[in-house]
This record gives C-alpha cells, structure tokens and sequence, in this order.
C-alpha cells in the first residue's frame, strides 16, 4: 500500500455498528447510572428514545439529537473526572469490539496511518477505549462542562449529525490524505465520500442487494464487510492492495 500524498495518511472510522455491536449507548447508560448512583428515568429516557427509533416513530437526525440532549441532562451537575473514570472502567470491561477490530487497527497503525475515530457516542468513552484500537484522535459527542470542570445541560459537539461530519472531513483534509474509511450506516457517507478506500461493515451479506439500491452508496462502491467472516482482515487488505495496483501505472 503505497501513497504519494505528502500529508500525514488518515484513516477515518465510525464506531457503533462498525467497530463496536449494536449502539454503545445501551450499554454504557446502564454503568454509568450504577457507577454513579443516578436516577434511572435518565437510563429509560434514552432506552425510550431507541424503542423510538426502531419503531420508526422518529428519524435517524432525530435519534441523533434526542440521544445527544438525554445524554447532557444526564451528565448535568456531575464531575468530568468521575464520568472519565467510570468511562475507563466501561472499556476495560466491555468485550463489545467485533473480533477483526484490534488486528486491523494494530496493522494500520504499524503502517503509519492516523486512525481518528468519528462517532456520536460519547467522547469520554471512545477516548477510553482509544489506546485499545490504536486511534489518535476522537471526534464525538461532547458535553459542555464548566470552570470548574462540571457538566452542563449543553451539548458542545455532536458528530452523529451528518452536517457536523461534513464540516469535520473539510478540516481535516487540510491536514490529512484521507486514506480509508470505515461505516456501516447511510450517515457514514461523508466518510467514506472523502476517502480513497471505503469500506461498509454489514450485519448480513443479504444486506448488500437492499443497500445497492441506494444511488450514492452504490456509486462510491465501498467494500462490503461482515464481522463474521473469518478472512476479514485480509479481505481489507486485499482490496487495498487491488485498489491500488489497478491505478498504479504500467
């Protein structure tokens, strides 16, 4: 895999669904909640909220910033500090990574590239879970906090909008050659959009002829990834290394 781009290489992934099963969300409220001994409507606000979601009774922009604004009420009032030490103790326990994750980022990481991670889940836990697959850098939802280091009600940052993503990428190709990508949803696009090598994580390879249908995933032709397959990583690498040698020149 060889680039010409002078710039630092960057390879860009999101995490629920792509590097992580399911949404982290429901498994981190509830740790969080006992942790610090919070008031359990805060957990079913957001266990609501996805019910919400999967019965199709709000959008996906919708699940986004509901989550996005339950997730400040419920840090609201509490220290930084204690919710990055519980977030510490969550990635230390959590075993919810897709086995092909931590070899893929380690061999990335070998080969020089920049990992930065862009996700709506919180920042405090994706920056604990960083070391473990190798990112550099964590793009997430983020929670105002005061002087004196509290959380407010406010949300500062929210990288599961498209928008905020969108603008993200702009920055970073001034710094960055955007070298890969890794999604698993429609909202992932922007991701994959700005990168030379795409890849789309999927729950089923049935999935692939429904998702065909869509006109922009279908024309950025990313690479179609199922967890369980057991030649994962070198179907990554493989294809990067096909990519490549198919415009290298004669």
């Amino acid at each position: 895999m060889e680039y010409k781009d002078e710039k630092p290489r960057v390879c860009l992934v999101d995490w629920d669904g792509t590097l992580r099963k399911g949404y982290m969300f429901l498994d981190w409220m509830p740790f969080l909640t006992r942790e610090l001994n919070l008031p359990a409507i805060h957990q079913k606000r957001v266990t609501d909220i996805f019910e919400d979601f999967h019965a199709e009774r709000i959008s996906y922009g919708g699940l986004i910033d509901d989550i996005a604004d339950a997730y400040a009420a419920t840090l609201e009032g509490q220290k930084a500090d204690d919710v990055r030490e519980v977030a510490i103790q969550f990635a230390k326990q959590d075993n919810g990574l897709f086995s092909f994750v931590q070899d893929t980022t380690a061999r990335l990481s070998e080969m020089g590239m920049t990992i930065i991670v862009v996700s709506g889940s919180p920042i405090e836990v994706l920056e604990a879970f960083a070391p473990r697959i190798y990112a550099d850098r964590v793009l997430a939802l983020q929670i105002e906090q005061n002087v004196q280091g509290i959380h407010t009600k406010r949300v500062v940052r929210n990288f599961g909008n498209v928008s905020e993503k969108e603008a993200a990428i702009e920055i970073l190709k001034t710094d960055y050659s955007i070298s890969m990508a890794f999604g698993n949803s429609f909202a992932d696009i922007p991701l994959l959009r700005a990168a030379n090598d795409r890849f789309y994580v999927i729950e089923s390879p049935d999935d692939i002829q429904n998702l065909n249908k869509n006109a922009e995933l279908n024309e950025l032709n990313p690479t179609y990834l199922f967890p369980d397959d057991s030649g994962i990583i070198d179907h990554i690498f493989g294809s990067v290394v096909s990519a490549h040698n198919a415009v290298a020149p004669g």
